[in-house]
Order: C-alpha cells, then structure tokens, then sequence
C-alpha cells in the first residue's frame, strides 16, 4: 500500500470502515449508519474524493479500471463510479465524472425502493439488493455520476478512495468534508 493512500486512511478504524464499505454497502445499510455516528462521536472526518488537478490527467481511465476491478469485482467500462472524458478535444484536457456528494442528494429523494441512502457529509450508501434498476436514481443526478449497465444496475462513486493510488499524475485526493455540500451550488435549505 502506498504511503499517500495510507495518509488517506490514518487511522486503525479507517481499514474496519473501508472494509464494511466495500463489503457490506449492498446489504447492510443500517450498519454503515451506525459506523458513521460512531466515526461523528469519535470526532473523525467524513471524506469524500475530489479531482483537485484534472489538468495533470492524461486520460488513461487506470482510475476508472481500478474501480471496476477492486470495488466492483468486475472489469468492464460499465460498472465504474468514476469515468474520465474528454473536456473538449484532446488539447483541452480531460475532466472525471464523480459523485459530487449532494447533501441532500437528489438521487436519494428519486429512489422508490430506498436502495440509496444518504451518507453523512453527502453521497449515497447503495444497498443493490434493494435496487428494482428503474433508473430513477440516475435521471436524478445533476451531474450524470449515476452510470447504468446493460441491465440497467447502477454504479455510482462510493467515495472509498481505491482509486487513488493507480492515477499515475495524482489527480485525485480524499478531501474532509468541513461543511455540507449543496445540490448545484444552493444551500441545503435551498436545495429540492
């Protein structure tokens, strides 16, 4: 493990809630609730990725194959949470579509079974066993981060961060969340 993603996960209980994640999202909703309000006792920051120097990116979607593979068990450009595209032309760079981490999130409010959830400091927990793969969720999503197969299963950034240590350029970081995150730039008061 490289020593940046270490820096991302420095504490013991940070691999145990990286594990659940990874694990236990699509069945065990209450669980990571009840994680969460252990790590907001504790005092610890939720973070969520960011891409803070896309104009470093090459497009090599190493970030979206690490994705596929290690969060999804799959290798397929359709099971990602974070996809890279062009801006514009190959001289203009490159931007990565991700979750921006709503609070709340319009995707959670579209859903009809409660397959997503609202994930404290913003994103989503998705419990797929729930998931009847209306689509919904991703007509939702302001940003187009809700990406659906062919079967109409969606993918969508958790926020894990196992991405990181395969950018080749470090485009991307795990960043605190110091303050909720709004739907389009409004307020949370604001938002629908």
């Amino acid at each position: 493990m490289s020593r940046k993603y270490q820096d991302d996960f420095p504490l013991p209980f940070s691999r145990l809630y990286r594990l659940f994640c990874e694990k236990l999202c699509a069945r065990e909703g209450p669980l990571l609730v009840w994680i969460d309000s252990i790590f907001e006792r504790e005092g610890f920051m939720v973070k969520i990725l960011t891409t803070p120097r896309m104009e470093r990116c090459i497009g090599c979607h190493s970030c979206s194959l690490a994705c596929a593979r290690l969060v999804h068990k799959r290798l397929s450009w359709d099971t990602v949470g974070i996809r890279i595209a062009s801006s514009g032309g190959l001289s203009t760079g490159f931007e990565a579509r991700v979750c921006l981490a709503c609070n709340p999130a319009p995707c959670v409010l579209a859903c009809p079974t409660g397959a997503y959830a609202q994930r404290k400091g913003g994103g989503v927990i998705v419990r797929k066993n729930l998931c009847t793969r209306c689509g919904e969720c991703a007509k939702a999503c302001p940003v187009d981060a809700i990406y659906l197969d062919p079967t109409a299963d969606p993918f969508v950034c958790l926020h894990c961060g196992r991405c990181i240590p395969f950018c080749p350029h470090d485009c991307l970081e795990m960043a605190e969340v110091e303050r909720d995150i709004s739907v389009a730039g409004k307020s949370p008061e604001a938002a629908p």
